[in-house]
């Protein structure tokens, strides 16, 4: 008789956390899922943290209630007051940050929010530009995304409304992070580590100095020294 008590309180405990938390998920609002920011992220993972705890017999359930309300009531409160306040608003929910500009990368702002350059290649990609020579401003925003503007030639413009046909793609081969030779990159796209440093003294570019050197299928080999001048002010705040 025990065990089915407790089976039915277990199976009554985890009930009354799923609403609880479904509840509360929809007292925060779609923001919570649609732009994830640090606030947000904490928020989520407290939520997640108290329900899974409800399910514990030996915490009372009004412990549970009562933390979950405070919690939702706290939510609130931020809420109201982001809104409400510009200066509170990046706080907390921060503000977005310049990783390129002009088409370089800025890498004290990226090292301020432990990017690297293959961190952000990858956000690059996945928006597909494959060709960091054609961006001209990235910007970190505060879920974590990548905003790119590319230069204005590189503005996306659909070919059948311009009555052409476009040009075949090319992928990039990353033969230079960090200072480093790629040896493998630069095996694949069949170049080899004397052919780079020639290709790089005719620009009078060391491989020490730089931060990203890519090679393209159209033998096209771009080069991004590591620039620490200071970026453009951020206008982001």
């Amino acid at each position: 008789m025990n065990i089915l008590d407790d089976i039915l309180m277990i199976a009554l405990r985890t009930l009354f956390s799923a609403v609880a938390l479904f509840l509360i998920s929809r007292f925060c609002g779609a923001r919570q899922i649609a732009q994830l920011t640090f606030y947000d992220y904490c928020i989520g993972i407290s939520i997640g943290s108290i329900a899974a705890v409800a399910v514990e017999k030996d915490v009372p359930l009004i412990s549970i209630f009562v933390a979950m309300a405070v919690l939702g009531i706290f939510t609130f409160v931020l809420e109201f007051v982001t809104d409400k306040s510009i200066v509170c608003r990046r706080f907390i929910s921060g503000t977005p940050v310049v990783m390129m500009h002009n088409g370089n990368f800025c890498l004290k702002n990226m090292k301020r929010q432990n990017y690297d350059i293959n961190d952000i290649l990858t956000q690059l990609r996945k928006q597909g530009y494959f060709d960091i020579s054609q961006i001209k401003y990235a910007v970190l925003e505060t879920d974590g995304t990548l905003s790119v503007l590319p230069y204005e030639n590189y503005l996306p413009v659909c070919c059948n409304d311009m009555n052409i046909s476009a040009p075949s793609s090319v992928l990039q081969y990353n033969v230079i992070i960090d200072g480093k030779v790629m040896k493998n990159n630069l095996a694949a796209c069949g170049r080899n580590e004397q052919w780079l440093k020639n290709e790089l003294k005719k620009q009078n570019a060391k491989i020490k100095d730089i931060l990203l050197c890519t090679y393209d299928e159209s033998g096209t080999l771009t080069v991004k020294p590591k620039d620490k001048s200071e970026c453009g002010k951020n206008i982001f705040i």
